[in-house]
């Protein structure tokens, strides 16, 4: 995820800061220059991108942007899937 504020007066003074609600409680900084999250290895469920900005004279956004982010389950991790390798071992 890539995420930009909304000051461009002064853009290369930003900063920012994201955490995944459901992986982590602590917030992760980042300056303009790298303002992108990644995430890998996610389980299967829901979780929420939180995004604060600090603008270029240390005014902190009132409240985070949120996206919310659904990880469908492999094929393999399905009900189904479990069942039937337990079946076919039987």
């Amino acid at each position: 995820m890539e995420f930009a504020s909304s000051d461009f007066s002064a853009p290369a003074s930003n900063r920012y800061a994201y955490r995944l609600v459901g992986v982590s409680t602590d917030w992760v900084e980042v300056d303009a220059d790298h303002r992108h999250a990644g995430f890998g290895n996610l389980w299967p469920g829901k979780y929420e991108l939180e995004v604060r900005t600090t603008n270029r004279v240390g005014e902190v956004s009132a409240e985070p942007a949120r996206l919310e982010i659904h990880v469908a389950p492999k094929y393999w991790q399905r009900p189904w899937f479990v069942i039937g390798l337990f079946a076919l071992a039987f």
